[in-house]
């Protein structure tokens, strides 16, 4: 079984680019919808939600997990039921509540 190795590079165009362990660059688009991460339950799914398809640091991301878990979001599709008020409640910032809510 071959394991590949995937490198984000950003492009000329801005759109990043993955490079196989073989060295050969594939274009690979920011925007996934909420639904391709909602195989990975839990609170790798949500890290990787927030912090790879939002573009929220990993540090925030992880407070962020910790407090949409232990307020019953325990995963990326119970983020579309929140509200933006229920976010900021819960400490998101707003400019992060607004990406939550358009993804």
């Amino acid at each position: 079984m071959s394991t590949q190795l995937l490198v984000l590079n950003p492009s000329k165009e801005g759109m990043p680019r993955r490079r196989s362990s073989e060295g050969v660059y594939h274009e690979s688009p920011v925007n996934q919808s909420i639904n391709s991460f909602e195989s990975s339950d839990g609170r790798d799914g949500l890290h990787s939600f927030l912090h790879r398809e939002l573009r929220i640091s990993s540090e925030v991301s992880e407070f962020y997990c910790t407090s949409l878990i232990e307020n019953g979001y325990d995963d990326v599709a119970s983020l579309q039921d929140a509200t933006e008020h229920d976010l900021k409640e819960l400490g998101v910032k707003i400019g992060h509540v607004r990406r939550i809510k358009r993804a």
